[in-house]
């Protein structure tokens, strides 16, 4: 469809009474745009081995957000999924170069904690991310879970487990029947799918998979798992329970990336995942994988007819200012599954208005 609408043209309507003026309206191709994110795990500042460029990890590190810093407006943000540090000899050093690290990111950053990111009793990883342990982001009806956990003993050369206190899984149900019909991303340092298996431990027995609440969490609408840990390998695969599962390469160097810089570029549609891994290097595409799930990412075309048009705007005036339970509301006119149709609604509406989802 030709657009009729172009960047930059402003919007003047009247919705209830509400004037809204001036209104910039974005046009991005031919379909409403994706949520797109970069995902890195495992950057392990400190490590001292070096790739076959002859860099380490804390370099390569850099590498990548001098790269992102040039593309920042392509992306929303971030997502380091663990073993921010490399965990041996001086964590504080180590965490004083991650902290050089995200000052030099023109981007935001969010992160998970790892087995080498400190214990309870070592609060870096709180101090220097700016995150809790255990958190929740928003993004354009994508629910983004930061979970975190503890580590226990090996139980293998490979594997180590992450046992969920009471409190986090406590927390982490509450906020998944919050808000039952919302999609989430899951992420966490440790992989439930991955080559050794499901690192999500009981605390009584550290050898067994804490089934109750592993089983419990995906009873809900998990549309993605993303983790590092394991190094050297990597798998994006769609899980027999439906979810996209991310075990990614990590920065630093190790047998699996010490000729390459890998980083997933991640983009959420509303039917689909798009996951394409990326060698920095050489700016070269490693492997692109789509899967086909339904997501509950904020898309403004209502009445599904194709376009986000006055249809869309007259629907969310209706349910003007209207919350769950009053007669007014339309859970379809609730684009952000927030509750409450309001203003952002129409600034949805209004920033998509002529695009073709």
């Amino acid at each position: 469809m030709k657009k009729i609408i172009a960047s930059g043209l402003m919007l003047t309507l009247l919705l209830v009474g509400v004037v809204v003026i001036a209104i910039p309206v974005k046009v991005i191709g031919d379909e409403v745009s994706p949520l797109t994110f970069i995902h890195i795990t495992d950057t392990q500042f400190g490590g001292w081995v070096l790739d076959d460029e002859g860099h380490n990890g804390t370099w390569r590190a850099h590498y990548i957000a001098e790269v992102l810093n040039n593309i920042s407006d392509s992306f929303e943000f971030v997502v380091l999924s663990g073993d921010i540090v490399g965990g041996d000899g001086s964590l504080e050093w180590q965490w004083m170069l991650f902290d050089d690290w995200l000052n030099a990111c023109d981007f935001e950053v969010y992160c998970a904690r790892g087995n080498h990111d400190g214990n309870l009793t070592t609060p870096y990883f709180e101090d220097h991310t700016g995150n809790e342990i255990f958190y929740v982001l928003e993004e354009r009806g994508i629910h983004f879970a930061f979970l975190g956990g503890w580590e226990y003993p090996e139980r293998d050369p490979y594997s180590c487990g992450n046992v969920f206190s009471d409190d986090e899984k406590e927390w982490f149900l509450n906020e998944l029947e919050s808000h039952p019909k919302s999609s989430y991303w899951i992420v966490c340092h440790f992989p439930v799918e991955g080559r050794n298996g499901n690192y999500w431990m009981t605390g009584e027995d550290n050898s067994t998979v804490d089934t109750d609440f592993y089983n419990s969490v995906m009873n809900y609408n998990i549309l993605c798992y993303s983790c590092g840990h394991q190094d050297g390998y990597h798998d994006v695969h769609l899980s027999s329970r439906g979810f996209v599962h991310i075990d990614a390469w990590s920065v630093d160097v190790n047998p699996g990336t010490k000729s390459i810089l890998p980083i997933e570029k991640v983009q959420i549609f509303k039917d689909k995942v798009t996951v394409s891994t990326v060698n920095l290097y050489t700016n070269e595409v490693i492997q692109t994988k789509t899967f086909v799930v339904e997501t509950t990412l904020d898309t403004p075309d209502i009445n599904d007819n194709g376009v986000v048009d006055v249809f869309d705007l007259v629907t969310v005036s209706k349910a003007w200012m209207s919350v769950i339970g009053e007669p007014e509301y339309n859970a379809e006119a609730d684009i952000n599954n927030d509750g409450i149709v309001d203003m952002q609604e129409l600034n949805i509406v209004c920033i998509q208005y002529g695009e073709d989802p």
